[in-house]
């Protein structure tokens, strides 16, 4: 199968080399690589010129869109391309070499029209970044197809994501008044069509990640904010509760009501209220630090890291912030579409 790859690009002089390499030398070669740049001022456009000038095995193409926002960018991409399938990455990926190879065994005509895949961190060197590898765009460890977005499931980001050319067309490309979250919202209306996604964890690409705390949480604040938004557009009603090991769900009641009481910034308050009310409970405030702290190691090892004792200290701190920054997010998205999203 013919699978166009389209890549949209924000100065991204630092990292688009390397993602082109990567997806022009999969062993599956695509048909193209259609580079979008979204107004970079970095140098990037006359960058992918002397490379597109250079490359020889796979035709890269070029072109430029002038309205802000990667949902722009990849509906100027989807446009141009020639291929039954269009795979979206990101500028600041670097693709599995068989990443295609690994879409393209996926996709079945009768049933599956696009294919998910996973998502690791491109060899973290700071302490951030070897935190995000830990826990963001973290796929499932086996094969799934999904036909539902039910805002905890079913969505998946654009940095490792294969479509159909004619689903497509059928759900109208990308939302481009979305500035975040397009992605799951992209998938939401692929399943609303009556078509399925399929997850494979053999199809890896490897992000790289926001190098400083600031653009973290920037990020997370965003895709935070995003939920409530899903919420409204997506569902007429619906009610979750996540509790630990716990997902209740129904869409029976009436509203749009969603609490994540899992986050480490809720556990963590929850230990200093009840230590508040009877002082000898702050030692479980104490324990489920040393908690965060062996699960951060123990999960850094199952990736091949190891961390010292100040980055693992360093990590269970970032977790905390990062949720109480997703949560005010939430909120915040809560108010200005009128949900309860925590």
């Amino acid at each position: 199968m013919e699978i166009s790859v389209v890549i949209p690009v924000y100065n991204a002089r630092n990292t688009i080399i390397d993602c082109l390499r990567s997806v022009a030398g999969q062993k599956a070669k695509p048909l193209e690589i259609i580079v979008v740049d979204n107004g970079s001022t970095d140098g990037s456009w006359e960058l992918l010129g002397e490379f597109s000038q250079a490359a020889k095995r796979v035709p890269i193409v070029l072109c430029r869109e002038r309205k802000r926002g990667a949902a722009s960018a990849r509906n100027r991409g989807i446009s141009l391309a020639r291929g039954e399938m269009v795979a979206f990455t990101d500028a600041d990926c670097v693709a599995d070499i068989d990443w295609l190879q690994n879409i393209n065994n996926s996709f079945n005509r009768n049933s599956v029209r696009a294919v998910a895949g996973n998502i690791f961190g491109y060899q973290p060197h700071k302490v951030v970044e070897k935190f995000q590898s830990l826990y963001t765009l973290r796929g499932l460890g086996s094969e799934k197809v999904f036909s539902r977005f039910t805002l905890t499931e079913g969505g998946f980001s654009t940095a490792n994501l294969a479509v159909g050319k004619e689903v497509l067309r059928a759900v109208g490309g990308f939302n481009e008044s979305l500035l975040v979250g397009e992605d799951h919202d992209l998938c939401a209306r692929i399943y609303k069509k009556g078509f399925r996604i399929k997850y494979t964890p053999l199809a890896k690409v490897y992000h790289k990640h926001r190098d400083s705390v600031k653009k973290m949480l920037s990020q997370s604040y965003g895709f935070a904010k995003a939920h409530p938004e899903h919420m409204k557009k997506h569902f007429l009603k619906v009610q979750i509760v996540q509790l630990p090991r716990v997902n209740l769900r129904t869409e029976r009641l009436p509203g749009r009501v969603w609490l994540n009481l899992t986050s480490a910034d809720k556990k963590l308050i929850l230990t200093v209220i009840l230590g508040l009310v009877y002082p000898p409970l702050f030692l479980l405030t104490l324990f489920y630090l040393l908690y965060l702290y062996a699960r951060n190691f123990k999960r850094g090892l199952s990736l091949g890291f190891n961390f010292s004792f100040r980055e693992n200290w360093a990590m269970v701190g970032l977790l905390l912030l990062k949720s109480l920054v997703m949560t005010g997010g939430r909120l915040v998205g809560s108010l200005k579409y009128r949900v309860i999203c925590f």
